[in-house]
């Protein structure tokens, strides 16, 4: 806790409020202030924080810190110069912020989530007590409690960072919006791990190259000390120019890489595979992780840790690291069929997603997906060439329609079908995947794609709530 004229004065402002008790927290979202919270006015890419200035104060507030000098009164609302860049030294102050011995950064398109927990999950092993943040949960590991963000704003970053004590690790996915928007200013990463990048987020970034710049900025922090690189990715191979840091390569396809997997068999959805660390070979191992993409994915979280924790540690615990919640997420239905549900809501990870499950499948491949209404809209129709490509059967329907009408996202994805006839389009999800899961038969596959670990459905602005997994045990 800080005081109202302690933080007027780490903000040289000039200090005419009347009022000086305790502030315990600092806000940028409005709805989470009260009486013992100051608010942070900013005008953002949706909507200005300025125009619920008068909505907190009527609320209790008696600190508020604006962007622009016109709300400014001098007794509760303060204006402060370039605000936004002063927010991280702000938080890291008010909180008392103390960096951990480690902190790893993960970016990518796809492959966060799982690479972030292979990490928790290896440090957990090793009897390392880790802070976890990303889509999954925030928390020390595995105790993760929901986050509604990738990568928290830049306040809520340290307060949650500093609300925990005594870890140390701290393990963290890094979207591209938060890495444009600032959003984790002032931690010194230690390790940057790059995954992948394709097509998504472009109605924010509007081209691939301003995406991977964004991404790319990661990997310029100057307290790094190693970058773990996904060179089977074109952009990886472009990210290797750029650090100026220890550069670990990464590959399933080139044994020249500083650490190589090779797949030797895949059966019984368990994946057998040679592990080799500079140019030195380490054994083969075994793993109940599905697909390749997912051995990418254990493969950049062992060379994260490597030299970090010892080496043999990692080979003995990597037939310990379990599948993450809705990431080829596996449910055995009662009539022979299986349910793999998957997070995959972009073009390159539903590829991957169908790619891999052709692998395992004795009979027939569904695929159910739906595309995020007021996102993105061009990448609808390659979700369709995608299914139409590697599916037997597809179904369209809905997932996060949010303001728009799901008769637009059916027609923007219709237009990527090549036989748009042959795919049902049922707007009900709950429907679609009883639909599927009826006319399924023994050895057949059904992917359910988008939602992942989530828990609801996005329908005006209202989270309704629904587990696809209650809709899928009543089959089991």
């Amino acid at each position: 806790m800080r005081s109202i004229s302690q933080i007027l004065k780490f903000l040289g402002v000039q200090n005419l409020s009347e009022d000086d008790f305790e502030i315990q927290s600092l806000y940028l979202d409005s709805r989470k202030c009260d009486s013992g919270s100051a608010f942070i006015a900013l005008k953002g890419q949706t909507t200005d924080g300025n125009k619920y200035i008068n909505t907190v104060i009527s609320q209790g507030v008696s600190l508020v810190f604006t962007d622009s000098a016109e709300f400014e009164d001098g007794n509760k609302v303060f204006y402060v110069k370039d605000l936004k860049d002063k927010l991280a030294n702000l938080a890291i102050w008010f909180y008392a912020y103390k960096k951990p011995s480690n902190i790893i950064g993960i970016t990518g398109t796809n492959g966060k989530t799982s690479i972030s927990n292979y990490i928790a999950q290896f440090l957990d092993l090793n009897a390392q007590k880790t802070l976890l943040l990303g889509t999954n949960g925030n928390g020390i590991y595995p105790n993760l409690k929901e986050s509604s963000h990738t990568t928290l704003d830049v306040l809520s970053l340290y307060q949650t960072t500093s609300s925990y004590s005594d870890y140390q690790n701290l393990v963290m996915e890094v979207s591209s919006h938060s890495l444009d928007q600032k959003r984790t200013e002032g931690l010194d990463f230690d390790i940057a791990v790059f995954s992948n990048l394709s097509h998504d987020h472009l109605d924010y970034h509007k081209t691939m190259q301003s995406y991977f710049e964004a991404k790319a900025k990661l990997f310029k922090f100057d307290s790094l000390r190693k970058a773990v690189i996904n060179i089977d990715d074109d952009y990886g191979q472009k990210l290797c120019d750029l650090c100026s840091c220890e550069v670990i390569t990464v590959s399933l396809k080139s044994n020249q890489a500083d650490v190589y997997i090779d797949v030797k068999a895949i059966e019984n959805m368990q994946t057998s595979f040679e592990l080799y660390a500079f140019q030195e070979y380490l054994g083969i191992y075994q793993t109940a992780l599905v697909g390749e993409f997912n051995l990418m994915n254990l493969a950049l979280s062992f060379a994260a840790l490597d030299g970090y924790l010892l080496r043999e540690e990692l080979l003995e615990n990597i037939i310990n690291i379990r599948p993450v919640k809705g990431r080829m997420e596996i449910i055995q239905l009662y009539n022979g069929a299986k349910v793999i549900i998957d997070y995959a809501h972009t073009p390159d990870a539903l590829e991957k997603a169908l790619q891999t499950l052709q692998d395992y499948s004795q009979n027939t491949l569904w695929s159910i997906f739906g595309c995020g209404g007021d996102r993105d809209a061009t990448k609808r129709p390659e979700m369709a060439k995608i299914a139409e490509k590697y599916a037997d059967k597809i179904i369209v329907t809905e997932d996060n329609n949010r303001f728009e009408n799901i008769d637009n996202i059916f027609n923007d994805i219709k237009k990527g079908f090549n036989n748009v006839d042959q795919h049902k389009f049922i707007p009900s999800r709950k429907n679609a995947i009883e639909y599927a899961i009826e006319k399924s038969k023994i050895g057949d596959i059904i992917l359910l794609a988008g939602k992942g670990h989530e828990c609801y459905l996005d329908k005006n602005g209202v989270k309704e709530y629904f587990d696809e997994r209650e809709v899928v045990r009543k089959y089991k």
